[in-house]
């Protein structure tokens, strides 16, 4: 499925549950169903999401199998108070294998490495 121009995730086959490997890099995904994180991406052992259109992504991806690859890079995520569970489950998570091209995709932290993002008062600063 990789570089099929899909822009979304909206709906879970029943043989997706037996897919280990999912390469979904290089589309124009904009959206991704609960259903698919709940089911499918729980029993994957890799997850190429990156160079999509990706703005959010749920809060569902942290559960993925301990030996679970991700990849996220290259995607424009928003950068808000809503996200940063997502930074700090990229400062942990051993899980994501590009973390530095994991990036703000507008907004005064455009560019900025997601991970590397700190909060004092409120305030967002990058390191």
């Amino acid at each position: 499925m990789h570089g099929n121009n899909l822009n979304e995730l909206g709906y879970a086959d029943p043989y997706l549950f037996q897919v280990k490997v999912f390469d979904l890099q290089g589309n124009s995904i904009e959206n991704i169903n609960d259903e698919i994180y709940n089911g499918i991406f729980l029993s994957a052992e890799s997850i190429k999401l990156s160079n999509n259109s990706l703005k959010y992504i749920s809060q569902l991806l942290q559960h993925v199998q301990n030996d679970s690859k991700i990849w996220l890079g290259g995607n424009p995520f928003e950068c808000n108070c809503d996200m940063m569970w997502m930074r700090d489950w990229l400062q942990i998570s051993t899980n994501v294998m590009d973390r530095e091209n994991i990036t703000c995709g507008s907004g005064q932290w455009k560019g900025k490495t997601i991970p590397f993002l700190v909060i004092f008062d409120t305030f967002l600063f990058h390191l």
